[in-house]
């Protein structure tokens, strides 16, 4: 098979010699025409693997320089995560119902003013602030979304207060056993 032409041809004979069962050629004109038959896409993959090995090898290298000469913001990161994890655990073993009753109100009140700003902002025009363009709309949909989100809130916070209680008092307990 010859694969410029894409079809069978006929080749004339050569010498050969028996090399791990295969018949290789003997000369070495031959040799290099079948290992070039043989293994050329092979020896394309193996350069495009050896430049991907090679850009991994540059992005590892730069990624390992950035922590070298970051590791002091990191470290302080990192220690600034475990005061705030530990000071949040404490707060929800002390103060656990506050917390809860204040994103609750969070939560509502936030829905609320967001609303109420998207609608002021569509009296003006939109939140693109060109008359006419559509966006009033927009904004006044988002606003009621808003408006409902909160009140959907609020409700939760009203009618399903008995099983907050008992939510807290299991954070409450499992607080106790982490301190």
């Amino acid at each position: 098979f010859d694969s410029q032409v894409g079809e069978l041809v006929e080749f004339q004979d050569y010498d050969t010699t028996m090399v791990l069962n295969y018949c290789m050629p003997q000369d070495k004109h031959g040799m290099k025409r079948f290992l070039k038959e043989k293994f050329h896409n092979a020896a394309q993959a193996y350069r495009a693997h050896k430049q991907t090995l090679k850009m991994f090898k540059q992005i590892c290298t730069s990624i390992l320089a950035i922590i070298k000469r970051a590791w002091l913001p990191l470290l302080i990161v990192a220690n600034i995560a475990i005061v705030t994890g530990y000071l949040y655990m404490f707060l929800l073993d002390k103060v656990a119902l506050h917390l809860v009753y204040s994103c609750e109100l969070f939560v509502t009140g936030g829905c609320w003013v967001a609303g109420v700003l998207m609608i002021r902002e569509s009296f003006t025009g939109g939140s693109d602030m060109v008359p006419g363009s559509g966006d009033a709309i927009l904004d006044v949909v988002s606003a009621l979304c808003l408006i409902l989100g909160g009140c959907i809130a609020m409700c939760i916070s009203i009618f399903i207060n008995r099983n907050l209680q008992a939510a807290i008092g299991c954070i409450e307990a499992t607080c106790e056993c982490l301190f």
